[in-house]
């Protein structure tokens, strides 16, 4: 496959956000903001994940990532997913009010 297509160069980015509640009263919420400079990547490039969290509930939060290979197989008209995770990273944990 030919990463050097445009589609592939381009970077992904994707922000969540989540309400917090304990016992059904609200704490707060969390949120990340991350970001890819690219889609396609050949084995042994390093890949970059910039990401910005933000914890306004009182819990502690540890972020974490995977990078997950996805593999798409058409055949016969018939289309096959696998899914296989690549690898995960841990980073350092976020207590309330930081971001």
């Amino acid at each position: 496959v030919d990463v050097n297509t445009p589609e592939l160069l381009s970077p992904v980015a994707a922000k969540k956000e989540k309400k917090v509640s304990c016992m059904f009263i609200p704490d707060g919420r969390v949120s990340v903001s991350a970001q890819i400079d690219r889609r396609g990547f050949c084995e042994g490039d390093e890949i970059c994940i910039n990401a910005d969290f933000e914890n306004t509930c009182s819990r502690i939060v540890v972020p974490k990532a995977a990078i997950v290979a996805k593999h798409t197989y058409l055949a016969g008209g018939q289309t096959k997913v696998f899914s296989q995770k690549l690898s995960c990273v841990r980073g350092n944990h976020i207590i309330s009010g930081m971001s």
